[in-house]
């Protein structure tokens, strides 16, 4: 019984001290938050906003959040910002949300600066530019924000609002593939696909979806299924791939190379052709018979295989049928913050043909991200 009570009190008392420094560590945050330091409130509010050694508080964290703001620190005026824009901890204000933003990204911090082309792209807080939104993208992406080089990487890939460039995109779609972001890996899986600004390779199409699915993107695991793949594969597959194993593989120069005179020479003489059957005499009481047509080879039996001649062999077959070609089907993926008017204009096509070839009305906005839309074929 004793021991029992000794092993909890020791569990208790480890506990104790483990939350010692966690106490002690809030407290000299809290003490120098209350000081102004702007670094410290802002590690107070990522406290209260995690809830890492307090009990989580959404409120308490956008208050310090806005006090380390108004300190000029960069990293707070961006969360205050994102509180501000989604409502989080504070009322909704997209308005002054595009104003924490601004002077966070003119600090020069990424974050900020996709956050504030974001804004600009979805129209929320400011007046819609796709100009702006571009402007703001590139210059986090040059930091290797990976958000900012997939979102500038779309409209690369798309032509909206700068001309198209498939080289561009993927270089950028790679860059933010290997950070791990999800909607990058599924974009470079489906260049690998189309062999659009990459070379085309179905190996790498799937190595990428895979990564992408495997972080939960539900388009990813859908194009995977189609793709119906195979077997773990590698992004270097390139040279194993294609040259295969060196050992139990034959080359097409092995099954083409010319034999030698002296190899010739020493195989086995062709057999000679079966002698035909002769013809059947009459018997001296039967009538006699017409003469016989020459009789025809023997057919030739399990052991005597049929020969076949040179010109059996190499007899031209009729040519086949051309098969025609299947229409190629354009596609269009929507992303965040599309409609079918914006889809229609970026695409430069009807928007009824483009809401009758989907089975949508024009007025439709019930679309999801990621959704495959067919573009209708432009009318000569």
């Amino acid at each position: 019984m004793m021991k029992h009570f000794f092993e909890r009190i020791s569990a208790l008392g480890a506990l104790i001290l483990l939350a010692l420094p966690l106490t002690a560590c809030h407290m000299a945050a809290h003490r120098a938050a209350v000081n102004g330091e702007a670094r410290a409130q802002f590690d107070l509010a990522e406290r209260y906003d995690e809830g890492r050694g307090v009990r989580k508080d959404v409120a308490k964290a956008a208050q310090w959040y806005r006090k380390a703001a108004e300190g000029g620190l960069p990293e707070a005026q961006n969360c205050y910002g994102y509180c501000l824009r989604y409502g989080d901890g504070v009322a909704a204000a997209p308005e002054q949300a595009v104003q924490w933003f601004l002077k966070a990204a003119e600090q020069g911090l990424a974050l900020a600066q996709y956050n504030l082309g974001d804004c600009y792209e979805s129209g929320s807080g400011v007046r819609k530019s796709a100009h702006q939104a571009i402007k703001w993208y590139r210059k986090a992406a040059e930091q290797g924000q990976a958000d900012a080089q997939c979102a500038l990487a779309c409209h690369y890939a798309w032509g909206i609002s700068i001309p198209g460039d498939m080289d561009k995109a993927a270089e950028l779609f790679r860059s933010a593939a290997k950070q791990g972001h999800a909607e990058a890996q599924r974009y470079l899986a489906r260049c690998y696909a189309m062999g659009a600004g990459v070379r085309k390779s179905e190996s790498n199409a799937r190595y990428w979806y895979r990564r992408a699915a495997r972080q939960g993107d539900e388009v990813a695991i859908h194009e995977l299924e189609e793709m119906n793949a195979g077997g773990e594969d590698s992004e270097e597959e390139g040279v194993q791939a294609a040259a295969g194993s060196q050992t139990g593989k034959r080359r097409w120069w092995h099954f083409w190379k010319k034999r030698s005179p002296q190899a010739a020479a020493a195989a086995p003489a062709a057999l000679p052709a079966a002698k035909p059957t002769p013809a059947a005499r009459p018997t001296p009481a039967a009538k006699p018979a017409p003469a016989a047509k020459p009789a025809q080879p023997a057919a030739p039996t399990a052991a005597q295989p049929a020969r076949r001649r040179w010109w059996q062999v190499w007899k031209k077959r009729p040519p086949a049928p051309a098969a025609e070609a299947a229409p190629v089907v354009r596609v269009y993926y929507v992303r965040k913050g599309d409609n079918l008017t914006h889809i229609a204009r970026a695409l430069k096509v009807p928007l009824r043909s483009l809401a009758a070839e989907n089975g949508l009305s024009v007025n439709s906005s019930v679309l999801r991200v990621g959704q495959k839309l067919r573009i209708p074929e432009a009318k000569p």
